[in-house]
């Protein structure tokens, strides 16, 4: 949701007037194609306390002209969101409540990507190699089983 607002805010903010020479579609937008005289923005935008630079914008209307107006979030506004999301979110080895961990892991449920952060980077670690846990855990069942045996009188079988 906060992402949304943010995108609306950059869109209201940033009214931006394009006149000058005609585009070739076959080349990306640069500044040249925005002479100071005749591109405005009567406001900075801001999120999330970041202010937005002429080259986000100029990305974002970038954007704009590869999908034909039609546009999700601008790059800008989803990187900044993501970086603070990241920078906000609790740390490896942050101390933890055990009803702060419960809560984590029932939210962490519901999500779809909920092993990386908005960049991708891991957001758990390995605590046990599990294929070494599952033969362990059969090595130890066996020699279980083998002293059962034993007690009933059946010969162990030699190493």
């Amino acid at each position: 949701m906060q992402r949304r607002r943010a995108g609306a805010r950059w869109r209201s903010h940033a009214a931006v007037r394009r006149f000058g020479r005609p585009r070739q579609p076959s080349r990306p937008m640069t500044a040249t194609d925005f002479p100071p005289s005749r591109t405005s923005s009567p406001q900075v935008p801001c999120i999330s306390g970041v202010n937005l630079t002429g080259k986000d914008l100029i990305e974002f209307i970038q954007q704009l002209d590869e999908n034909d107006g039609s546009s999700g979030m601008p790059p800008a506004v989803l990187r900044i969101l993501n970086f603070k999301a990241c920078r906000g979110a609790i740390m490896f080895g942050d101390p933890l409540l055990q009803s702060e961990c419960c809560l984590i892991v029932e939210e962490l449920k519901a999500t779809s990507l909920c092993f990386q952060c908005a960049h991708g980077r891991p957001t758990m670690v390995p605590i046990v190699n599990v294929a070494s846990l599952r033969g362990e855990l059969a090595r130890h069942q066996m020699l279980k089983a083998g002293g059962d045996l034993a007690r009933l009188g059946a010969p162990r079988a030699q190493p």
